[in-house]
């Protein structure tokens, strides 16, 4: 087996001080034995705060940017990438 570095995770908040505004994202991966990414998932959450930015005051999803890909590969060429589905979560 190959060995390979790989990101398995990455997440974060902005916090956009003129709309009073933050975002959490977070996004996870995951490889197969040879390092092809199987799946990724992201999450993404839209905050309206207060102008400290502490208190939230309303909470929203954003859909564009909450899914799950499913990677798979040929058979043949085990690095050639076949196909994406993508779910919205």
């Amino acid at each position: 087996m190959t060995t390979f570095t790989s990101l398995w995770k990455a997440d974060g908040t902005y916090h956009n001080k003129y709309f009073n505004r933050k975002n959490k994202y977070s996004q996870t991966f995951a490889y197969d034995d040879i390092g092809n990414m199987t799946v990724k998932t992201s999450a993404n959450n839209m905050y309206s705060v207060n102008t400290d930015g502490n208190d939230v005051i309303s909470e929203q999803a954003d859909a564009k940017l909450n899914y799950n890909f499913s990677y798979s590969y040929s058979v043949s060429k085990p690095h050639q990438l076949t196909s994406i589905r993508r779910y919205y979560l």
